[in-house]
């Protein structure tokens, strides 16, 4: 696993995660040229435990490809989806989906330290709402 780690905080809380460059490389890297980030997350409405956030233009949308694709995400990864039109962050076990089916992502990140209480901030955004995220480089 990767030794680079990002810094995640929502509603007072933070954490940290390695990125998963044994996984996914290229999505990994393109995720690093994005930070830092500051912007609202919203709860899935078809995924289930998970929470997304849209990244917009930048280094994402160059990678066109699935790595290492998923559909099953566990608790406290940050997955990704190609061309990074989607990012999401899994607080209980899902599966991702659309609003036509099942679909793929990319992993990208694990969170390692404060976990617990950090999915617990996501947790409660199905019925709290939306809430504001910063990420950014933490080694």
């Amino acid at each position: 696993m990767s030794t680079r780690q990002i810094r995640l905080r929502v509603h007072g809380v933070e954490a940290v995660a390695k990125l998963r460059d044994d996984l996914s490389p290229r999505m990994a890297e393109a995720f690093w040229q994005t930070l830092p980030v500051e912007t609202s997350i919203s709860h899935a409405m078809w995924t289930g435990s998970a929470c997304y956030y849209y990244p917009g233009e930048g280094p994402f949308t160059e990678v066109e490809e699935l790595e290492y694709p998923v559909c099953s995400i566990y608790p406290g990864f940050v997955v990704a989806r190609p061309r990074g039109s989607e990012v999401m962050f899994s607080y209980g076990p899902t599966e991702y989906r659309w609003n036509i089916g099942t679909d793929y992502l990319t992993p990208i990140a694990q969170i390692t330290d404060n976990r617990e209480a950090f999915l617990g901030v996501l947790a409660r955004m199905h019925d709290e709402g939306d809430k504001s995220i910063s990420i950014e480089r933490a080694g």
